[in-house]
């Protein structure tokens, strides 16, 4: 890894361990945030999955008569 990674790891273990002793559920979740964020930084963003799309579904012709 580079300087870089190695430093938003570092930054992102920091935000996990505040975020362990917060006290307070939104510090807690902004610290949680963060420590998304740097790691997002040191690894890349997960990919998001393609958008799936509706096939066209042939209809069965009804017999007639019925």
């Amino acid at each position: 890894m580079d300087q870089d990674s190695d430093y938003y790891l570092q930054r992102a273990e920091v935000e996990l361990t505040a975020a362990r002793s917060a006290r307070h559920p939104a510090a807690m979740r902004a610290h949680y945030f963060l420590a998304g964020f740097y790691l997002d930084k040191a690894h890349g963003p997960v990919g998001t999955p393609a958008p799936r799309t509706r096939r066209a579904v042939r209809r069965r012709e009804e017999p007639e008569g019925l």
